[in-house]
């Protein structure tokens, strides 16, 4: 069942999807302060592997340093050089490709080329800032923001369902797209059904009645439960799971948006972790990490046919979200530039509740740098 039975306002304008101030605050106040992925774990797991990005503006690094992951903001202390280029790189030291400074794991500087032409200068202060970074769920995450809180207590109560679900899985796909539009545009169309039966034809085709919805608003996610889904398998198709996989399928459909901008899906054996990353106001990147079951009943004689029949749903699963979102992203244009030549201010349906919970606590983390979580929605 839905939260509420009544429509929403709209709280972001429609300039907030467009203006290069709003886009410069959202960095700062939001992204600054998150947990970012940065990649997934097995894109990082030999020692040297590292990747430099940016997250919400700062320059961050991302190293395996002899097999613990830690990240630095990706400043040289000596004449403000990124130490690493962007992209993912391998090095067997932590050095700096300008002029050669090198770093220890804990960020203090551990080799001063030509020491000697700095004499009267002590290198005690000298150092990279560590970031907080956290390995889970098949993930990497980086927070460029200094503090205490862990990965999972900052998700807060979602965090048990992601230990459930998100656990000896493999890394099937990584699906990367951009898109000219804001982020908000492509985090506002995952987290709301309104829109299947005009733009999903071909694959959704309608939505649900009520009754099959169970939508969960908390502080710091929201989630929709497809009921209907969770009816009993057929007898087939749990013995062909039962034949491929030691684990136990889910049945039924789940989706989370833990704010600002993770999308999680699971379902059967199927599970995705999306992030849509901004790039500017009128520009985003889109990435899909794939996970499957690690438990395959592959052994013998029989263990290629096994991996076979797996590679094959992976392949079928792939597929059918690269024509999802080949759906969803055909209106993106349209919806952006509409919100650029809008006079309206927007309503929300019950149906759009999580779009109308989202921007609660977005516009309170913009307008109160303090502020955690926004109101219930009720009605």
């Amino acid at each position: 069942m839905f939260q509420s039975h009544t429509a929403h306002s709209h709280l972001l304008a429609p300039r907030d999807y467009s203006a290069p101030e709003v886009y410069a605050a959202e960095q700062r106040q939001v992204f600054r302060r998150a947990w970012n992925v940065v990649a997934s774990v097995d894109q990082l797991a030999k020692p040297g592997q590292q990747l430099a990005i940016d997250i919400g503006g700062i320059p961050v690094l991302v190293r395996n340093d002899a097999g613990t992951l830690r990240a630095y903001r990706n400043v040289c202390a000596h004449r403000h050089s990124l130490v690493a280029p962007a992209g993912f790189t391998c090095q067997s030291k932590l050095r700096c490709q300008y002029h050669g400074w090198e770093y220890g794991s804990d960020g203090a500087l551990s080799h001063l080329p030509d020491g000697s032409s700095f004499k009267g200068w002590k290198a005690t202060n000298a150092r990279l800032e560590q970031l907080r970074c956290e390995a889970a769920f098949g993930l990497v995450f980086v927070n460029p923001t200094a503090g205490s809180g862990s990965l999972r207590a900052e998700f807060g109560s979602v965090s048990p369902a992601l230990d459930q679900h998100f656990v000896d899985l493999s890394l099937r796909w990584i699906q990367i797209t951009e898109h000219d539009v804001n982020w908000k545009i492509i985090v506002e169309n995952a987290v709301e059904g309104y829109h299947v039966p005009m733009v999903h034809q071909q694959t959704f085709v309608t939505y649900q009645d009520e009754r099959f919805h169970d939508h969960v608003i908390e502080p710091m996610f929201t989630q929709y439960h497809d009921l209907k889904s969770a009816e009993p398998a057929r007898p087939r198709d749990v013995a062909i799971d039962r034949l491929l996989f030691r684990s136990k399928r889910l049945w039924g459909y789940s989706h989370t948006h833990i704010f600002p901008n993770h999308l999680l899906s699971w379902a059967g054996f199927y599970r995705e972790w999306v992030i849509v990353e901004p790039l500017g106001p009128r520009r985003s990147r889109r990435i899909g990490y794939g996970f499957m079951p690690n438990d395959l009943r592959a052994s013998g004689a029989l263990a290629p046919l096994w991996r076979v029949a797996v590679g094959e749903i992976a392949r079928r699963t792939r597929k059918m979200a690269d024509k999802i979102l080949g759906e969803d992203s055909s209106l993106w244009d349209s919806v952006q530039r509409g919100t650029e030549a809008s006079p309206h201010a927007g309503v929300l349906s019950a149906r759009e509740e999580r779009v109308a919970a989202f921007q609660q606590w977005l516009v309170a983390q913009r307008d109160s740098p303090g502020a955690t979580s926004a109101a219930p929605i009720t009605g």
